[in-house]
């Protein structure tokens, strides 16, 4: 449900700040749902847009392996 949500967010048109916590958010979502090649493909947005995003320790850590 939180993955509809965050898409329908980005459908209202998101200013950057808040596109790189919609894919840091995105990234959690798919993680909790093992699936980390999809979490990889949205923290990596994350991080193209905001270098250094706050927040993404655990997830950088949690997903080394597909980044």
């Amino acid at each position: 449900m939180a993955l509809e949500y965050l898409r329908r967010a980005e459908q209202l048109g998101l200013s950057r700040l808040e596109r790189v916590e919609v894919c840091k958010r995105r990234a959690q979502c798919y993680l909790s749902l093992d699936m980390k090649n999809e979490a990889a493909k949205h923290l990596r947005e994350a991080l193209e847009l905001q270098p250094q995003a706050k927040g993404v320790r655990r997830l950088r850590e949690a997903l080394a392996d597909y980044l």
